[in-house]
């Protein structure tokens, strides 16, 4: 089975100054290598299981530790955003294999990719020789690989591999001696089906989602906002992180720190969105979530049309900062980055102590608000 895409999907970097919103990134030089054993990578970007198998959330791509007779030696990291990751492989008899994928989205073709692929690797062996039409071989695989393989040095070989799964830039490079082919395409073989398994089935459920429109407003009528106060964090408490299934949006770039926008294709509710660090796996985490505890029947001088929240979540509690009528914008959410914004409510996880407070009055850092009436 190959998955087919047929959605559009529109992926960019998006640079917000958000006043005060977060320190400045440390400067960082890409690639970034993190060899099997020694130092681990940022959580935010590859997490390492207890079996060592590697997993990029925001693909969804996992590495194994071991694949045949190949083992993992390096994960690797090409942009501040996580979204451009690799995983290198080395047999001592068989060669090496590094599997890259990257989300691209309509930035570059896949003939693009491939053609800057090929002569990346006829630059650094210059001598290196595509086989014939009868010698280009290629392992089983139920996903479309374009490539090509080169006679490099003596019976060295050196191939690429390359698919797009959506806007995710997919490949292998690999070099090996001829008489190791089978045992190279066994494990491209093996890393492929995984990859399909994970990577493909994730991002086929992402690219399935029906475009959104973030066009919220924020309420200011007082009596709707302490109602939706509550309602939302009754929300936010059953829905907000909860997604099985987040799914990169957009990268961005809030006052020098990378961000992503994710959007939640599990939810049933019409789907909320989050934002994270990259930089900083601690930062609190931001949604926004359609309101499902909010009953269009209760009295009110006003109705919201399409209620959402905007939460901010860390492991000890849980604030709403923002109450609207439709989808909130990536700006709104950007602006909840910043370390005094206000507060409409706020729940303490251990104690459960739930707090509404009284718009246009909301507290900040040092300061006390009147509760709600």
């Amino acid at each position: 089975m190959r998955w087919k895409f047929t959605c559009a999907f529109m992926a960019g970097v998006l640079t917000i100054w958000a006043s005060g919103a977060v320190a400045q990134q440390t400067a960082q030089t890409f690639p970034q290598a993190f060899r099997t054993g020694r130092e681990l990578p940022p959580k935010t970007i590859w997490q390492v299981a207890n079996d060592q198998t590697a997993v990029n959330p925001q693909s969804r791509l996992e590495c194994l530790l071991k694949v045949d007779v190949f083992v993992r030696i390096t994960l690797q990291i090409y942009n501040p955003f996580g979204t451009d990751v690799s995983c290198g492989y080395t047999s001592l008899e068989s060669g090496t294999i590094t599997f890259y994928i990257a989300l691209r989205g309509n930035q570059t073709s896949a003939d693009q990719e491939f053609e800057t692929g090929k002569a990346s690797i006829v630059q650094r062996i210059p001598n290196a020789t595509p086989l014939t039409d009868a010698d280009q071989q290629t392992f089983m695989s139920d996903l479309d690989w374009r490539h090509i393989i080169y006679r490099a040095n003596g019976a060295s070989r050196e191939g690429i591999w390359m698919t797009r799964l959506g806007g995710w830039n997919v490949e292998f490079r690999a070099t090996y001696p001829e008489a190791r082919t089978d045992l190279a395409f066994a494990a491209m073989s093996a890393l492929s089906a995984n990859a399909q398994k994970t990577a493909g089935e994730h991002i086929a459920a992402c690219f399935a989602m029906m475009p959104v429109m973030r066009n919220g407003q924020v309420i200011l009528n007082q009596q709707m906002a302490q109602v939706l106060a509550v309602t939302g964090m009754l929300t936010a408490q059953l829905s907000a992180g909860n997604s099985p299934n987040w799914c990169v949006q957009q990268t961005l770039t809030i006052n020098g720190a990378p961000w992503l926008l994710w959007r939640n294709a599990g939810d049933e509710n019409g789907g909320a969105d989050r934002l994270t660090s990259v930089a900083d796996e601690n930062a609190p985490v931001i949604y926004s979530v359609a309101d499902s505890q909010w009953q269009p029947g209760w009295k009110m001088a006003e109705r919201p049309t399409a209620p959402y929240e905007i939460a901010i979540e860390t492991p000890a509690d849980i604030s709403l900062a923002g109450v609207f009528e439709g989808r909130p914008t990536i700006q709104q959410l950007a602006n909840v980055t910043r370390p005094r914004v206000p507060l409409y409510a706020h729940l303490d996880k251990s104690t459960k102590q739930l707090s509404v407070y009284r718009p246009p009055l909301p507290p900040v850092s040092g300061g006390v608000a009147p509760p709600a009436p």
